[in-house]
């Protein structure tokens, strides 16, 4: 398992999820399943703060697959007012290598400020400044803000999503 596809497996899981708004804590629990394997756990939490939320997900490998290629992930998003993410953080450790990213979201400014650190070798890997829209999303705290639209059958929603690197809607 590597990061990317990770994370969008969970996340495309919650999106599964129904409801709307949060106005309590939920948690998720999923098992990541690869070819009729239980290859890994996604955990995935939101919690309201005082001015939005609090966004973490989990990951880790198990079983056969954790002794082959052991994954260790953590991921938090503070999100604002309308689920607009305000800063997100990843610590992975995946096999030999273990990665810190911090990526801080400045709506005003309409830019996102990415870093990537590798914790082993104590290196910056990334940093780079991307232009945003006003207001946008993580992947996760997207996920959870489709959630509060009330969507009918057929009907479809576009909203701008930023990993820190890029932006798309």
């Amino acid at each position: 398992m590597r990061k990317q596809p990770a994370l969008l497996l969970a996340c495309a899981l919650l999106a599964r999820a129904q409801g709307g708004p949060t106005p309590t804590p939920e948690t998720f629990y999923y098992n990541v399943e690869w070819r009729l394997i239980t290859a890994g756990k996604a955990k995935v939490q939101v919690q309201p703060e005082r001015a939005g939320q609090q966004v973490n997900l989990h990951l880790e490998s198990v079983g056969l697959v954790s002794k082959f290629f052991k994954v260790d992930d953590d991921y938090s998003a503070n999100l604002g007012a309308g689920w607009c993410a305000e800063t997100a953080q990843l610590r992975t450790q995946e096999g030999n290598r273990e990665r810190e990213t911090k990526i801080t979201f400045d709506g005003a400014a309409r830019k996102a400020t990415y870093l990537e650190r590798d914790r082993v070798k104590n290196t910056v890997l990334l940093a780079k400044e991307t232009e945003i829209p006003g207001c946008v999303h993580d992947v996760v705290g997207g996920l959870f803000y489709f959630r509060t639209l009330a969507l009918d059958p057929g009907q479809s929603a576009t909203v701008p999503v930023s990993d820190g690197k890029k932006s798309v809607m």
